[in-house]
């Protein structure tokens, strides 16, 4: 009975040191933002914001029609020393034969050339031209 009073204690002090704290985790992760190759955004909000590293990139994955005359267009304007256009694509999803009118998805990619900040906007265009839908991705490129 002493011997379970006393080991209780010394087990819950010696399990407390492996509860992880939060605040010890920020040395360890302090300057990786951007670290990853290559960052996937299935989702993308009226503002995104990514933060990539020079040869890093940024795929944008939108679900799109055109079958139906609605596209996601890339609208010009962001800064070509800060980040390039690798692809601008789309992939109809699978379907059985004959169906028509399916959907499929939208993809864009950039690279991280050097180091600023710059944004990406798209555009959700319908038929008659105009936009339905825009969405921007603030990219930032650190060292």
């Amino acid at each position: 009975m002493i011997r379970a009073i006393f080991t209780a204690p010394v087990l819950a002090v010696l399990l407390s040191g492996c509860i992880p704290d939060k605040l010890n985790t920020d040395p360890e992760v302090r300057g990786l933002e951007g670290a990853a190759p290559m960052q996937t955004l299935t989702e993308l909000y009226e503002q995104t914001e990514v933060t990539l590293r020079p040869g890093g990139e940024v795929e944008v994955l939108l679900d799109a029609n055109p079958t139906t005359g609605y596209q996601w267009s890339l609208m010009p304007g962001w800064d070509e020393q800060v980040i390039r256009l690798t692809d601008q694509s789309y992939k109809a999803d699978p379907v059985p034969l004959g169906v028509v009118g399916s959907g499929g998805v939208s993809r864009f990619a950039f690279e991280g050339i050097a180091p600023g900040r710059t944004e990406v906007r798209l555009a959700y265009i319908s038929p008659g031209g105009h936009p339905v839908d825009t969405r921007t991705l603030r990219i930032t490129v650190v060292k």
